[in-house]
């Protein structure tokens, strides 16, 4: 049996996969440190205080499962960046689930909001009812400019995101099959 040709493992660069991870790892950072770092928002109204702690929670989980792609990655371990991929999908839309139910109940509870928008910031106001109208419109137009920013914000991250997913899992399956391949050459 003669060798037609001359097969070498040659390591191909990973430059899409390390690329996406990068980018989840920092989506993961920012939804964490974003949570508790910024100012309360005008249209958010949340009937509990714990919000900040469960998106921190998952931000920075997602973002530690990014270092379990990229050894899956970087030591060619196709079983590890295939469970990998498994838990980053069910982080990915764990997340999605609760900013979506947050920012759904931040919508039903928008009356809340505009009372505390008036609260904190027309509440030295000592004018005529006219002016209280005036107070009331413009945190009622803040608070619905605040939830729509958020809803288009979370779907065009939910649509990039499930694409970054689908570029992984696809990534995966083909690590698997050139591992297949390799084994099966020698």
């Amino acid at each position: 049996m003669g060798w037609d040709y001359c097969c070498c493992a040659i390591p191909i660069l990973n430059v899409g996969a390390y690329s996406t991870l990068s980018e989840q790892f920092i989506l993961g950072v920012l939804v964490g440190t974003l949570s508790f770092a910024t100012p309360s928002l005008v249209g958010v109204s949340l009937p509990f205080s714990f919000a900040s702690f469960i998106m921190c929670g998952l931000g920075y989980a997602f973002a530690i499962v990014q270092l379990v792609g990229f050894i899956g990655v970087f030591k060619e371990k196709a079983g590890l960046f295939r469970r990998y991929v498994a838990i980053n999908w069910i982080l990915l839309y764990v997340g999605f689930s609760v900013a979506a139910t947050f920012i759904g109940i931040s919508a039903g509870r928008h009356n809340q909001a505009v009372d505390y928008c008036e609260k904190n910031f027309f509440a030295g106001d000592t004018s005529s009812t006219t002016e209280d109208t005036k107070g009331e419109q413009i945190c009622n137009i803040f608070t619905w400019s605040t939830l729509g920013v958020m809803g288009a914000l979370w779907l065009l991250l939910f649509i990039v995101q499930t694409y970054l997913v689908l570029v992984l899992r696809n990534y995966s399956s083909d690590q698997i099959s050139d591992h297949a391949k390799y084994r099966d050459d020698w």
